[in-house]
């Protein structure tokens, strides 16, 4: 009876413990998590791979009775691709708050130790915005992995996407992946773990661990706690009574009350998420020792907005220091009314960084268009001549990394240029991943302080199917190499599509030249070849983005059904005034590349083409009807089958 009882009890534990470890987060944002009903609302990928990967469900769970299990069936250096095999959330609608933090968790095993899983949270509906990655890391035992989202606007529908990629496996694996959330979470600060400061984020109020100094006449400022903050629910507010011209000195929270010590050798970097109810408002950072003589480390003027906006520099520090202190000051000459400041998330955190730097921003990344076309009356660039040569240091030049071999050449190309009788090719030979072609030995580009700029140009691409490269394209300077701006034009496909970018210049230079880095962006390894053609800089006065619309010639077109299921063909009606002949209708994905092209006449009146959707994943696409540069441009949306 005693052993029936303690078998009964124990059963108990296991069935709670079963129960607690499978209940679902409040507000989860993933639907079948626990793959209780198999693969329902999950779609995998195999990253173009189909024999290196297998799906299925399995029995062995962490909780309840079913797992989903990737099987990776070969040597990772013999599967093509380089992303892995995946499952993604991407049947679902998940929703997400601008602002809010969310936590991603799962539940993941595998046959070998040390297996990398990345980590991605995409928008397809925004041009595949890559919203969030990281890389976990699992062994043989059940492992509870999670990882840190938050989401920058509101959006309707992300996905999420678990991938299996380990560069360095040589023999089939397996890894399990259970009880997948995406919940909402509350972050009351989100500053480095290593962080100098106490309370970064005033979740404690405003006067705990901070002191404050009005100035010399405390009728100039207030502080106090703020309801708002960057992260959390609370920041310190400054607010400031009096317009510039009547106050008598400068407010500032400090951090004076705590011990915050540096090590000597160390760069540190300063930050604070700070925003004001006036454009353009100056806060003054300074990192002090008042025990070595109020010895200033380190300060910065920092502009903020109207929105929060993320303020950082980086000190050196020299000295072993038992305890330095931020003082976060406020004073803007010329402003002639009362206005507030508020500070969030303070730090000072190791880094490897030099000081002078901030954190560098994300190169934009460019998509091509064959329908919104920007072209320049005056081109500040060489145009490329038929006498231009490889490494024959005049005119448009390559370098490709070696003074030996040819990895990367260039021809004038005449079959089916852009425009004109040549475009330029760039071959890059298998596996070399440096192309960079730029006209140093050229014309200098001329840039003026201030004034806007639009670089334009034509490309196209040989690469495999389902592969990407990036032309890194900057305006560099000859004497020390910094760049003017520098932005990813992206292409996926051999249409030819034009890419452009805006920028002002930071700065007078007459020495400076164009140059197009041309890399692989996803890890194949063919040789592959990119066409060039007018490549464009000029004064944005004189760049123009044009497109004509067929309705001009007395075009019209329609798509029906809109949405269509993958795999029924959506029919486009047209009615046409005149004859046009060899038309092109292409249908892209909001990635800007082609996935269906064809040429046909459209006859004078009435007529339908079918376009088909049976290889279209679930999603938005547009469908191109291009004639001597007129567009019509139809949106289409594909529902994949269930």
């Amino acid at each position: 009876m005693k052993s029936l009882l303690q078998k009964l009890v124990t059963l108990l534990a296991i069935l709670l413990t079963a129960n607690m470890v499978s209940a679902q987060c409040n507000g989860d944002i993933i639907t079948n998590g626990g793959f209780e009903t198999g693969m329902t609302d999950w779609w995998n990928w195999h990253d173009n791979s189909p024999d290196s990967y297998t799906f299925a469900t399995s029995d062995d769970a962490f909780s309840g009775d079913s797992s989903l299990v990737i099987n990776v069936l070969e040597d990772t250096d013999v599967i093509p691709g380089g992303q892995g095999g995946e499952y993604n959330s991407r049947p679902q609608t998940n929703p997400v708050i601008g602002g809010q933090f969310y936590e991603i968790k799962f539940y993941a095993k595998s046959s070998l130790d040390n297996t990398n899983l990345p980590i991605y949270i995409k928008d397809e509906n925004d041009g595949w915005a890559l919203l969030h990655s990281d890389v976990v890391t699992v062994g043989t035992d059940w492992t509870e992995v999670t990882s840190l989202y938050q989401a920058d606007v509101d959006r309707p529908d992300i996905h999420l996407e678990i991938k299996v990629y380990n560069a360095d496996f040589h023999e089939p694996y397996s890894v399990w992946i259970d009880e997948v959330a995406i919940c909402p979470t509350e972050i009351l600060t989100n500053t480095c773990t290593d962080n100098k400061v106490i309370n970064p984020g005033f979740e404690d109020g405003a006067d705990s661990e901070w002191w404050t100094w009005h100035g010399g006449d405390e009728t100039d400022y207030e502080f106090l706690t703020g309801t708002e903050g960057a992260v959390g629910n609370a920041s310190a507010q400054m607010n400031i009574l009096k317009a510039s011209s009547e106050l008598t000195g400068t407010g500032e929270f400090n951090s004076r009350p705590q011990i915050s010590p540096v090590v000597a050798g160390q760069n540190y970097r300063v930050t604070t998420w700070a925003k004001s109810t006036e454009e353009n408002t100056i806060i003054q950072v300074w990192v002090k020792d008042e025990f070595d003589g109020w010895t200033t480390l380190g300060n910065a003027d920092l502009t903020i907005g109207t929105d929060w906006t993320e303020a950082t520099f980086v000190f050196e520090n020299t000295t072993d220091r038992d305890d330095v202190h931020l003082e976060l000051k406020v004073f803007n000459e010329g402003f002639t009314a009362p206005y507030s400041v508020w500070f969030d998330e303070v730090s000072i955190c190791e880094t490897d960084d030099e000081p002078g730097t901030t954190e560098p921003d994300e190169d934009p990344v460019v998509y091509g268009s064959a329908t919104s076309i920007t072209t320049c009356s005056t081109n500040l660039t060489d145009d490329i001549l038929d006498t231009d040569m490889p490494n024959d240091g005049m005119g448009w030049d390559i370098w490709d990394g070696s003074d030996d071999l040819d990895l990367s050449t260039f021809m004038l190309d005449p079959v089916l240029p852009y425009s004109g009788d040549n475009s330029v090719r760039i071959d890059i030979t298998e596996d070399h991943d440096v192309a960079e072609f730029h006209h140093r030995f050229g014309s200098d580009l001329l840039l003026e302080d201030g004034q806007e700029y639009t670089v334009s140009l034509w490309m196209r691409s040989n690469v495999p199917d389902g592969d990407t490269i990036r032309a890194y394209t900057r305006a560099v300077r000859d004497t020390d190499w910094t760049a003017q701006f520098a932005a990813d034009f992206i292409s996926t496909s051999n249409e030819w599509l034009n890419y452009s970018y805006t920028f002002i210049a930071d700065g007078t230079w007459d020495n400076a030249f164009l140059e197009l880095k041309i890399y692989r962006l996803t890890p194949f390894t063919e040789a592959y070849s990119v066409w060039l053609d007018d490549i464009q800089v000029c004064n944005s006065n004189d760049a123009m983005t044009d497109v004509d619309d067929l309705e001009e010639l007395g075009f019209e077109a329609t798509l029906s059904p809109n949405p269509v299921l993958a795999s029924v063909a959506a029919n486009l009606s047209i009615e046409s005034d005149t004859q046009l002949d060899r038309t092109k209708i292409q249908v892209i994905d909001v990635l800007g590349k082609t996935v269906w092209s064809s040429i046909t006449t459209i006859q004078q009146g009435k007529q339908s083409l079918e376009i088909p959707t049976a290889d279209l994943a679930n999603g938005i696409y547009f469908v191109n009807i291009l004639y001597n540069g007129y567009v019509k441009t139809l949106k289409l949306q594909v529902i994949s089958r269930l």
